[in-house]
Parts: structure tokens; sequence; C-alpha cells
């Protein structure tokens, strides 16, 4: 898998108050941004002044940070923001660093954009310390900021927000962000609940998560848990004769549907289930894990298992009872969302 999957147990971050030296680097922060802002705004009118009335010039524009930015759960001073530093540096601050190690700095080449630089983590293709450090832009967008070039990402309001998403779930990069200064500390599956919108990231109409996906099998017309018992009990009779090839893929549910993307392409790139295919979802009735070793870790992972049952795109008239394992939120915590998107559809 292309990410550490952890058995999750609900967690939430606790808050600690920034240090002076925080302080400091959030209001250095502050007024770069500011002085940013003020920049691209002069070199936009100048471009309009510039450019041909038949050409379109390209323009950027950037939300002002009308109070400073705070630092908030597991981000507890701003050591991952270096604005003068090079791209050459960042690479060789990197090279030995733990897979999830970053630094965002000002670009140099998009003015009022960062560059985010993280360790990858090496999947066996013997690559130079250098060619496991990839580079990301983050852009200015109307609200905030986002990561460019994938539609998964939506617009972070500051670089703290984003940071502090990305350290939870991944989303469209290849590994979570890696904070080494957070504060755990355990948290009930009800106050999980009532902070979904800082854990499962809402896309206007929408959530996504990210999970394990295990395969598909058809189940003729069986649907609830009958049906959703039926596809594990294949899936783990296949699995002690075979070896089960799986993906972490992100999984996107709305009005619309559930869509799942494979940005590794290990098994797919794109599915889509519409939600008027959709009959049943719910963890696996008997209460199975999907034991296997981490490639990055090495730790042996067990998260739980669930299923969504839905017909056949082809033939209506199958179902297919799809199944996952939890990766970052709990089992129970995604079938009730998706089951949530499905009553409100009908």
């Amino acid at each position: 898998m292309g990410c550490r999957v952890r058995s999750a147990s609900p967690v939430r971050y606790a808050r600690r108050s920034a240090s002076p030296h925080a302080i400091a680097t959030l209001q250095a922060v502050n007024e770069s941004l500011r002085k940013t802002a003020e920049h691209l705004s002069a070199s936009n009118e100048k471009l309009h002044r510039l450019t041909p009335e038949r050409v379109s010039p390209p323009r950027i524009t950037t939300r002002m940070v009308s109070e400073p930015l705070t630092m908030s759960g597991p981000a507890t001073t701003a050591h991952w923001y270096r604005p003068r530093m090079t791209r050459d540096d960042a690479v060789e601050f990197l090279r030995d660093k733990p897979p999830g190690t970053f630094i965002i700095r000002d670009s140099t080449t998009y003015p009022g954009a960062y560059g985010l630089a993280m360790k990858v983590p090496d999947r066996g293709e013997q690559k130079s310390p250098e060619e496991l450090v990839r580079h990301f832009l983050i852009e200015p967008a109307p609200d905030g900021v986002k990561v460019r070039g994938s539609d998964i990402e939506p617009v972070f309001g500051s670089l703290n927000a984003l940071v502090h998403q990305h350290s939870l779930q991944p989303l469209s990069l290849p590994h979570r962000l890696l904070l080494t200064e957070a504060s755990v500390e355990p948290q009930s599956a009800d106050k999980l609940l009532q902070s979904l919108a800082g854990v499962v990231p809402e896309y206007g109409k929408g959530v996504v998560f990210m999970v394990l996906y295990l395969g598909c099998h058809k189940i003729g017309m069986l649907t609830g848990p009958h049906a959703v018992k039926n596809g594990f009990d294949n899936l783990f009779s296949e699995r002690q004769a075979k070896q089960i090839k799986t993906a972490t893929v992100v999984m996107k549910v709305n009005g619309e549907g559930v869509t799942l993307t494979d940005h590794e392409r290990r098994l797919f790139f794109r599915m889509h289930f519409p939600m008027k295919n959709f009959r049943f979802c719910d963890m696996d009735p008997g209460h199975r894990h999907w034991k296997y070793r981490d490639e990055v870790s090495g730790d042996i992972q067990a998260p739980s298992c669930f299923g969504i049952v839905c017909s056949s795109v082809i033939n209506p008239l199958v179902n297919e009872c799809h199944m996952f394992a939890e990766y970052e939120q709990p089992a129970s915590l995604l079938t009730e969302e998706i089951n949530k998107w499905s009553e409100r559809a009908v």
C-alpha cells in the first residue's frame, strides 16, 4: 500500500499553546502573505496592461488573511515553513528523513504560491535518497490555498489548515504529512462523530475518506448483512489459496453515488456506483480484521472491515459486494456516513 495503514482507534489532537518562537514565526508568515498578495495584485495589473486584448492573461487571486494564522491540533509550531529555503536545500534536508517529513517554502517560479517538498516511502524501487523527495505546488485560490493537480483536493483557509488535514489524510499526496510534535489523547466515538467536519473534509456536497480496497464479489440477489457476510466469506476463503492484491483508494460519497479513485492505479483508476444502485452498507457481520504487514513500517496491521452492496452497473439483476478495510477513520464512522448519504438520496 502507498501509505501506512493504521488500525484506527478514535483519537483527537489536544490543543497546545504556541511558544513565543511559534508566535513570532506566525507573525512573519502573515507578513509574508500580505506582501505576496500586494505583489501579486500589482503583477496582475501590469500583465493586463501589457497583454493584447485578444489574449486572456491568467489571473491568480488570493484571499487576504484578516487574522493571524493559528496553530491548532498537532501543528504546534511552524518549523515546517522555510520561506527562503531553496529546492536543492530542501532535498538535502529531507534525503535522510522518515517518510512524511516535509518542508513548505515560498515558490520562486510562481509568485504567491508555495512549494511542498516531502520525503516519500521507498517501495523497493532502489531509488536514490534524492529521488525519494517529491515536490508539489500549493497554489493560492479565491478562498485560501490548495494542492495543485488533483480534483479531490479542497481549498483550505490557510497553510496551517492544509498541513493539519494532510497530516490526518494524504488525499492526493503519496503519504501523510508527518508532524513530529503531535500531542494525542483518546477520544470517544461520540466525540469523534461530533468533530466529523475536522476529520472527514466536506467538499461542498459530499464527504471523502481514505480506505483500503480489498476486492469485489458477485452475490446474486443477496442484500443486507447476509450479502456482506457472503462477500467476506468468499474473500477470506480465497486468501487461504492465493495472495489478495489490495489498494489504498479515495472514496468520495455524495448524493450522486460512491466514487473510488486509485491514484497509484494498482487495481483500477476510477470506479463509480450511482446512488440508485446502492443497496446496503455495514460492517462485516463476522467482525473480521484484514491482517497484513505494512510495507513502510513492517508492523502487522489489523483494520476492521466493511462492505458496500450495490447492483451491478452492467446487470442490475445481480448484486455486488465491494469490500474495504478502514484506513484513518474507524469503519463504523464510515458506514454511518455512507448510509446517511444513501438516505438523503431516497
